[in-house]
């Protein structure tokens, strides 16, 4: 299995520490494509306090990213990939607004090659997101393994992917699984996967993404 869920393995009092540090960190913050985002998460006390408990799944000892968000706005479906591979990724949800259900999607497909790179179909940006690597559609790349040569299931896509910017084109030939993203829960995968913020269903949420060297357990 290329992603692992723990259910409520962060407590309230953790939370709250890294959300009074995010919420207290504005002067430091940076924004790119609507994420407002704190870099270099695991220097500060607060969260590393979470070593203990990632350790039981991961190996903490080196840490390769990434930051601390909040966002509002869908993000596009990429990869978190560099020469540091093999890496996995960590996503440990926060908060979100209002206490809606929202899901976070990791695919079954994956890059065959360490590129990072971020797919947008025909979506235009602003160039605060230039300079990220991208692309445009994931079933015309050479490196991405698993296609399935078919449209996106209809369902699926009705269900969790269905925004202005995420156009069914955007997903021909991918398959996936849309994980809960709860706050208290830890959600790990390996960064070569393809993933994204499924259809949002609240006005905001914050949480924490981590990249360290090594495999899934």
């Amino acid at each position: 299995m290329h992603y692992a869920v723990y259910n409520n393995i962060i407590n309230q009092t953790t939370i709250d520490e890294i959300l009074e540090l995010y919420h207290n960190s504005k002067d430091i913050r940076e924004t790119t494509m609507s994420m407002d985002k704190l870099n270099k998460p695991w220097t500060f006390d607060a969260i590393r306090q979470l070593e203990p408990i990632l350790k039981q799944y991961i190996d903490t000892s080196s840490n390769i990213g990434d930051n601390v968000y909040m966002h509002s706005y869908p993000y596009f479906p990429h990869v978190d990939i560099s020469d540091d591979y093999p890496c996995v990724n960590v996503v440990i949800p926060l908060y979100i607004h209002e206490n809606k259900e929202q899901k976070f999607i990791v695919f079954d497909q994956y890059v065959t090659t360490n590129a990072p790179r971020t797919w947008l179909g025909d979506f235009s940006v602003k160039n605060d997101f230039n300079k990220n690597k991208k692309s445009t559609f994931m079933y015309k790349e050479t490196d991405i393994a698993g296609l399935t040569n078919n449209p996106i299931d209809q369902k699926f896509y009705d269900r969790y992917l269905d925004i202005s910017h995420f156009t069914p084109n955007l997903f021909f030939g991918m398959s996936g699984t849309a994980l809960e993203y709860k706050p208290g829960n830890l959600i790990i995968f390996d960064s070569k996967h393809v993933h994204c913020t499924g259809k949002m269903e609240t006005d905001y949420k914050i949480g924490i993404t981590l990249r360290f060297k090594g495999s899934l357990r």
